[in-house]
């Protein structure tokens, strides 16, 4: 995928018709940069879900990227068959088909159209149909080919690679979690890293108004957040006031969890840079920004060891400068009986830190950002976990046991969890849990009234959002 999408091919993936149990691999490159995801809607453009995966839970871990939607339900289409006839499909395949068609259409005008300029220009021109913006059931709604020709038409696109930024050390010995996606280098693993932030300013043309986005290849620059898949990654600006794109990446100085310097990457500070496309619109037009949209970033866990921890809200869209009101509030965790605090005022910057607690407690942190234009946004609650437990499995009540007993197991991360019991001769007799969970203590009640005296074990198997998986066995005996 990613050597097809280096040599300037536009991949159109579709989203899964899912079936309850897997989903394919193109479309999980959305984020990657790699694809654009297509998910399917009725030619009405009324029911524009059917057909269009969310994931296989309630995860956001477990949620793919969609980009939009396009007509996937009755169309008429070649039978998949070998009948050399026609039949109406109801699939994502045939909304993907129909995008690929307005793909061709662009690239015919306009050869020198990049695979990231391609999408981007598809996002703009979506119509919203869903949610108000970008939502998980729609993308940026649903693909419009008059419009997306007529962006085309409209602007000028310059295309340049930003270098010779402005870098600052941002965190210290941060510990992150990195992950072998198609652009990664570094082995998945746990490493210690130096990250620096390094900041580009490119200017924009006079006379215009102009939208900006980078392009992942040509950028060589990660994210910044404690686990990512190296990524190769920028935030686009635009400063409307001295009429210029801020372009911003992060570069780390990394360590093995030994101590081992392993060297910069992706690349020096001094040699990071960021590929960019400029779509210009001559004359002084009365277009609106981007909406304004707003995420945190930072460790999702906070030992005592560590002390301190430093989260930033990640701004996009809308009008610079922006002004930042952050608040904060420990929650009793799963597992405890301790209460919860009432939100608070946490700081006023791009970056906050917060310092340890207790690990009863989770830290949750959100952040209202204000643009240039009086417009605020808020961002979703950003939960941090103090002390996270180890994966374990325990009993809380008798073993042997007559006829109920409990279980406990912990989690230290998001995952999907199944525990069942299973009798000597390995047939199952009760499924104690199934589902996903976030990180805490659990106790489940195993009731075996209906079953016979004898040994049973219990097997335990967590799914991280990674596909990290643990398992766990324990034997109990039931005694009547």
């Amino acid at each position: 995928m990613r050597n097809a999408y280096q040599q300037g091919r536009t991949i159109v993936a579709p989203m899964d018709d899912y079936d309850g149990v897997t989903w394919g691999i193109p479309n999980r490159l959305s984020r990657d940069n790699l694809v654009i995801a297509v998910g399917s809607s009725d030619l009405s453009g009324i029911d524009p879900f059917r057909y269009s995966s969310e994931g296989r839970s309630n995860s956001s871990a477990d949620k793919t990227d969609i980009d939009l939607v396009a007509p996937g339900v009755n169309v008429l289409t070649t039978a998949p068959d070998s009948s050399n006839s026609y039949k109406d499909e109801t699939s994502t395949t045939t909304a993907a088909a129909q995008v690929t068609g307005v793909v061709s259409l662009l690239k015919s005008a306009d050869a020198s159209l990049k695979p990231n300029d391609i999408r981007e220009i598809l996002r703009r021109t979506a119509v919203d149909i869903g949610d108000p913006g970008y939502d998980r059931k729609t993308g940026f709604g649903r693909i419009n080919a008059q419009a997306a020709f007529d962006y085309w038409q409209e602007h000028d696109f310059t295309r340049g690679v930003a270098t010779n930024g402005s870098s600052v050390k941002v965190a210290d010995n941060q510990q992150v979690t990195l992950y072998h996606g198609p652009w990664g280098t570094e082995a998945s693993g746990s490493y210690e890293a130096d990250i620096y932030k390094v900041t580009f300013t490119e200017p924009l043309p006079a006379n215009t108004r102009s939208n900006i986005w980078y392009r992942a290849d040509g950028t060589l620059g990660w994210e910044n957040s404690t686990a990512h898949h190296q990524r190769h990654w920028s935030q686009a600006e635009l400063d409307s006031v001295n009429n210029q794109a801020i372009f911003t990446t992060y570069v780390y100085d990394l360590y093995t969890s030994a101590g081992g310097h392993i060297g910069y990457r992706p690349t020096t500070p001094s040699n990071a840079q960021v590929a960019y496309t400029i779509a210009s619109k001559p004359g002084s037009y009365n277009i609106p920004p981007e909406p304004l949209t707003v995420s945190i970033s930072g460790p999702q866990t906070l030992s005592q060891q560590d002390g301190i921890g430093y989260w930033s809200a990640n701004v996009s869209g809308g009008v610079s400068p922006y002004s930042y009101q952050w608040q904060a509030r420990n929650t009793c965790r799963t597992g405890y009986n301790c209460g919860s605090e009432t939100w608070q005022p946490a700081g006023t910057q791009q970056t906050i830190s917060y310092t340890y607690s207790s690990s009863v407690y989770s830290l949750e942190l959100k952040v209202t950002v204000t643009d240039d234009q009086s417009t605020s946004t808020t961002s979703g609650i950003y939960t941090v976990y103090y002390d996270p437990p180890s994966y374990s499995l325990t009993t809380t009540g008798p073993n042997p046991f007559n006829p109920t007993t409990n279980l406990s197991y912990a989690l230290p991360e998001q995952a999907d969890v199944t525990m069942e019991v299973y009798n000597i001769m390995g047939r199952k007799v009760a499924t104690l849990a199934d589902g996903s969970k976030q990180p805490g203590r659990y106790t489940v009640r195993f009731d075996a009234s209906h079953l016979a005296s004898g040994m049973y074990l219990v097997n335990f198997m967590a799914r991280t959002a990674s596909g990290q998986i643990t398992r766990k066995t324990m034997k109990l005996q039931l005694l009547k």
